[in-house]
């Protein structure tokens, strides 16, 4: 019953993560990335460089721990995990280059570099959505056909039944008028 609860309350945290405490982990590495995200925008705005190294030392750690301890029931849903942190990690690569380090005539390559890293990481994404939808489709139609085909055969089942109940009810009839000629007492 308690652990009902929990689950109705937290399940969605943990969903897709295998049953294991090292598992755990993840939720806590998420927001505790999001968090620092947010302290280093806010706090260390004078610090560009300190805004993406914690990045890049956040986001290695959390690729480390995923690759470690395989926090994932799914392996498409690992091997997608491992993706996208590698994009993280090579999106925040590219973020030096456009400091002040880096010539004003090479950041418009570097930014178009950007944006085909990160178009390719949604396609991707986009890609599994789409193959998602028409998997989870041709399964619901395939439940689909099945449920009507057993409503077909219990349908026909049933006929059967009552043509086999009305023989034998015929048959029982023609018993009883051989044994008494009485129609009408057969019907009472």
């Amino acid at each position: 019953m308690k652990y009902q609860v929990f689950k109705d309350v937290y399940g969605s945290t943990y969903e897709g993560l295998r049953p294991t405490v090292t598992s755990l982990g993840y939720p806590i590495i998420f927001i505790v990335r999001r968090a620092l995200f947010v302290a280093a925008a806010l706090f260390w705005s004078r610090f560009l460089w300190l805004q993406i190294m914690s990045q890049v030392v956040i986001t290695t750690l959390a690729a480390v721990y995923v690759v470690h301890f395989k926090p994932m029931e799914d392996v498409r849903a690992y091997r997608l995990e491992i993706f996208n942190e590698q994009t993280a990690m090579l999106a925040l690569s590219l973020t030096f280059c456009f400091s002040d380090l880096v010539p004003d005539n090479n950041k418009y390559n570097v930014g178009v570099l950007f944006n085909c890293l990160l178009v390719g990481n949604i396609l991707t994404h986009m890609s599994f959505i789409v193959k998602s939808i028409i998997q989870n489709s041709r399964e619901s139609c395939a439940r689909k056909k099945i449920k009507v085909e057993s409503q077909e055969a219990n349908s026909e089942h049933v006929r059967q039944f009552k043509e086999r109940r009305a023989k034998l009810r015929n048959e029982i009839k023609q018993m009883v008028l051989m044994q008494d000629g009485n129609e009408e007492d057969f019907e009472k």
